[in-house]
């Protein structure tokens, strides 16, 4: 979901959620954490660049759904995935939503 407001923030946001459930202890979630933050920073800079041309917001969550501590490279191709994906969306959107639109479900596997 896009929304057109004056730009006080940064133009990109993330949430990562990893439950507890699936990781019971609380370094292998940091890890996971640290992972998905560090594959982020490292590939944000395309889809920022388009946000702030359009001076648009866009805040996005990354759920770890796998039981596993991924690896490096799988979440780095994972994120790049999301990213790519959500340049496409944000490309696509013609003009901005006033943000009654419901929120996009997007699934990278």
């Amino acid at each position: 979901m896009m929304v057109e407001e004056p730009m006080k923030e940064a133009p990109l946001a993330i949430l990562i959620s990893v439950p507890k459930k699936r990781f019971k202890h609380a370094t292998d979630r940091n890890r996971v954490k640290r992972l998905v933050r560090e594959s982020f920073r490292l590939q944000k800079a395309p889809l920022r660049e388009k946000l702030e041309a359009r001076h648009t917001t866009l805040c996005f969550a990354v759920l770890m759904i796998s039981d596993e501590i991924p690896s490096y490279a799988s979440v780095y191709k994972a994120m790049e995935k999301i990213l790519r994906r959500l340049e496409r969306e944000v490309a696509k959107q013609g003009e901005v939503s006033n943000g009654g639109e419901e929120p996009t479900l997007l699934s990278v596997e």
